[in-house]
């Protein structure tokens, strides 16, 4: 394994793939899961891997500086979004308390908004440029969509949602 102490970009890379592994295997035995009598533990399973990605990547995302690695700390924020978001889909579909879903939508919309940050100049507390350089405007705009459709889905859930 890497230490983060050097390779700070390898290390990130190999746990951005490590999670990206951990997604596959995940909507693998989603794919898998026919039984209806299993649903619940195949949710929690399912769950679970997704829970493992963000451990894998929250504590080295925030030891990151993002001014020296902006591309690997935008990059990691928004795995960890996309793996709150996810696991939100899941506990939303299974019905599950509110609390447990808005503990993730508060997630995933940090997670979104640090994503986001990364476009400011100076980075990450400055100010948004009047458009993004070409070549991100297309993660920019799904990003602003995603945390659009979450904020939607907050407004509209309720106690029991």
């Amino acid at each position: 394994f890497y230490v983060l102490d050097g390779f700070v970009t390898d290390h990130g890379n190999v746990l951005k793939a490590l999670s990206q592994a951990h997604a596959a295997l995940a909507d693998f035995l989603l794919a898998g899961a026919h039984d209806p009598a299993s649903a619940d533990d195949d949710a929690q399973r399912f769950c679970r891997i997704h829970r493992r990605r963000s451990r894998l990547l929250e504590p080295v995302v925030e030891q990151l500086n993002p001014s020296h690695f902006a591309a690997l700390w935008q990059e990691l924020h928004f795995e960890l979004a996309e793996t709150a978001a996810t696991m939100l889909d899941i506990k939303q579909a299974r019905q599950r308390p509110y609390k447990s879903v808005a503990r993730l939508l508060a997630r995933a919309e940090k997670h979104y908004g640090r994503f986001l940050d990364g476009f400011r100049v100076p980075m990450p507390d400055g100010d948004m440029p009047e458009r993004v350089p070409e070549e991100s405007e297309e993660s920019y705009l799904s990003v602003r969509f995603a945390l659009a459709r979450l904020l939607q889905r907050a407004h509209r859930g309720g106690k029991d949602g």
